[in-house]
C-alpha cells in the first residue's frame, strides 16, 4: 500500500515593498523623461527657428541663432 503523503506547504515570497515602490518609481520615472524628451524633439523639429522657411528637405538642422553667430563671428567661437 501507498503511504499517504502530507502535502508541501506553499514556498514563502519575500517581499520588499520599499524596494517594489521605488522600481515602480524609477520605471515610471524613466517613462516621464522619454516621453518629456520626445515631445521636446517633436517641439524642436517643429519649430521654424529650427527648420527655416523651407521645412526639413535640404536644411541644416541648425537653429538660426546659430546661424546669426557663425555668420557675425566667421571663427566660428563663442565672443
Amino acid at each position: 500500500m501507498c503511504k499517504a503523503s502530507t502535502p508541501k506547504p506553499p514556498p514563502v515570497v519575500e517581499r520588499d515593498p520599499v524596494k517594489e515602490a521605488a522600481d515602480a518609481a524609477n520605471e515610471s520615472q524613466g517613462k516621464a523623461n522619454a516621453e518629456i524628451a520626445m515631445r521636446r524633439k517633436k517641439l524642436r523639429m517643429s519649430s521654424l527657428f529650427t527648420v527655416g522657411a523651407r521645412g526639413l528637405a535640404g536644411s541644416p538642422t541648425n537653429t538660426a541663432f546659430a546661424q546669426a553667430v557663425s555668420r557675425s563671428n566667421p571663427t566660428g567661437g563663442v565672443q
